[in-house]
Formats: structure tokens, sequence, C-alpha cells
């Protein structure tokens, strides 16, 4: 998986090297660890050097390319990712605040917005990457969603356990939903063949083809809600939803309910985006 991993000498690098080191050590893809500093100065280009020399011994991989650019994170990191055709964007928070993070407008909503790759967000340190809450809500593209989470999790050293979520939403719920079905559980729910039970089903089945043993659940009440409690009381070290793309355009773009659970949630996440051909 070709990954490009951004470091800015903040607290944050430790927690970014630590997802980095589990999911490139398996890869046979080139990975650029890169920093960015504001200005050229002598003194700033000579203390990036060191630290990404640093950071590569932290790493241990040798096959590693090392870059340090001037600019603006959110220009140079667009620019560096459409030119570098890389599948996974690896960062810590650029700001202090979350919310302010993933505000409208912010550099880094144009980062994750605009990054034609992946995203994965760190938010803590995790020396080993052990459980997954993968989030499916069942639409057209939940597909790549699964087909990323099944490549990293056997990039991955060691046995992960992977939960597949899908909430019940009353709100959101078609006219043909009996009261009933808003109520099982997963395997009740596979077992009823419900819409929300062979979803679950396909992607247990999906997971298991590609080697990855899955757990599927579901939930009840409001999305992000019963999401980020899930990810709370699961004590998940990496939680994945989707992008979503607007009909019509071509940019990937974070809908309420991705960015609530983006700006919310106190765990690292990954905002899996489609491969799409323009």
């Amino acid at each position: 998986m070709r990954t490009l991993i951004v470091i800015n000498n903040s607290p944050h690098d430790e927690g970014v090297l630590q997802y980095s080191a589990q999911i490139i050590a398996k890869s046979n893809e080139e990975t650029t660890i890169m920093m960015i500093i504001p200005k050229k100065q002598g003194e700033g280009l000579q203390n990036a050097e060191i630290i990404l020399a640093q950071a590569q011994d932290r790493l241990g991989i040798n096959k590693l390319q090392k870059k340090v650019r001037i600019g603006t994170p959110a220009k140079v990191i667009l620019e560096e990712t459409k030119a570098g055709e890389f599948e996974l964007l690896i960062l810590g928070c650029l700001s202090s605040s979350r919310a302010d993070c993933l505000s409208p407008g912010s550099s880094f909503t144009q980062i994750v917005e605009g990054v034609p790759c992946s995203t994965l967000i760190v938010r803590e340190k995790a020396p080993r990457i052990k459980r997954l809450l993968l989030c499916d809500s069942g639409s057209e593209f939940a597909q790549s969603t699964r087909d990323f989470t099944a490549r990293l999790a056997n990039l991955i050293e060691g046995e992960e356990q992977i939960t597949i979520l899908h909430v019940m939403s009353q709100i959101s719920a078609g006219p043909g939903i009996r009261g009933e079905q808003l109520r099982l559980d997963a395997n009740e729910s596979i077992n009823a063949h419900t819409p929300e039970g062979e979803l679950l089903e396909r992607d247990v089945e999906e997971l298991k083809h590609a080697g990855v043993n899955t757990d599927p659940k579901i939930r009840h009440g409001l999305v992000v809600d019963e999401i980020l409690e899930e990810a709370r009381k699961g004590e998940y070290d990496l939680v994945v939803i989707g992008a979503h793309i607007p009909v019509g355009w071509r940019k990937f773009l974070l809908d309420n309910i991705a960015r609530k659970i983006v700006t919310q949630i106190d765990r690292s996440i990954l905002i899996v985006k489609p491969k799409l051909d323009f």
C-alpha cells in the first residue's frame, strides 16, 4: 500500500509513527515520510532532516523516502498526494483543538476532503492495533471501504478483531420496515434475512474470503451517537468510515454525519475513499 506519512514535530508524532510502523512493515510499496516547515531557514531544514532520520529509525524501515517540504500544510499535502499517487495518508491533527481541526473551511478539512487517497487521522498512541470498528452505511461505496479494510488488516501483524457495525435508525427506516425489525440484533437480522442482515452477512462473507475474521453488530438509535458509543465502549484502536461523494461532483466531502464522527470521536479514524476513474 503506497503510503505518505506526515509528521510535524508535535506530540501527535509518536502515535503517527506507531500506527505507521504496523501498517508499512509488510508493504512492498514505497513509503514516504514527510515533514513540512513554514519557511526556508537553514536551521529549520537541518532540524527537519534530523527529526526525519530519527523517525526512520523508529519505523525500522530502510526503504523509506524522506522529504522536507516548505509551505503551508494543506497546500503541500494536496500537491504531494496528487503527484505521488498514494493510497493512504497518515497524519495527526494539525490543530490543538479537535473541533477547529475539522471545522468547515479549515486547512485540515481541505486536506481530508481534497486528497485523492484515504486518510488515517491518528488521535492516540497504539503500540498494537488489535480492535477495528468498520462502520457500514450500506452506501454504494461500501464495497471500497470493505476492500480497503481487508487489505489493511492483512498488512498488520497478528490477529485483529474487526467488528462490522450497522446502525438501525428509526428516523431513516423505510416505510416497509416493520417495528420488530428495528429491534433485532445482528444474528437475528441475518437469520431473518432482513435488508440489514443480508448486508452484514455479505460483509462477513467477503471479509472472511479475504482472510479476515469479523463480528457483525447492530445498534439502534441515532447514527452518530451509536457509532461514538460503540467506539468508546468497545475500546477500538481504529474506527473506519467511508467518504461521501456528492452526485455530479468529482470531489470528496465530509457529510454532516461523517464530520460529526470525525470531530467528536476520541480515537483514531480512517476515512476510506473509493478509487474513481475521472
